[in-house]
């Protein structure tokens, strides 16, 4: 499971570099005084990276979660137990 969370890690790091890059395109074009038509133009080519970026980030992550959860045996039912706070109520104390 161990693949599936740094797997997930390095997706998620690779999206967060293509949105870096959009960033920067988009604040360059900005920064370069252009007409409202061609920054239009800039912009609606950046969309879709940025897009893919931002649905690279959440499949990324997914697979982090997906990987903590199975390594962590949270779907195994050796670890389903019940927890003592339910079972002796008088023992859990908030304070």
């Amino acid at each position: 499971m161990y693949v599936l969370i740094w797997g997930g890690a390095a997706v998620t790091l690779f999206s967060l570099v293509g949105m870096l890059w959009c960033i920067t395109k988009v604040r360059n074009a900005r920064n370069a005084n252009l007409p409202d038509d061609e920054l239009r133009l800039v912009m609606a080519q950046i969309l879709p990276r940025n897009l893919a970026a931002l649905l690279l980030s959440a499949i990324g992550l997914m697979m982090v979660v997906v990987g903590l959860l199975l390594s962590s045996g949270a779907f195994s039912r050796q670890t389903a137990t019940i927890p003592t706070c339910l079972i002796a109520p008088s023992t859990f104390r908030i304070f």
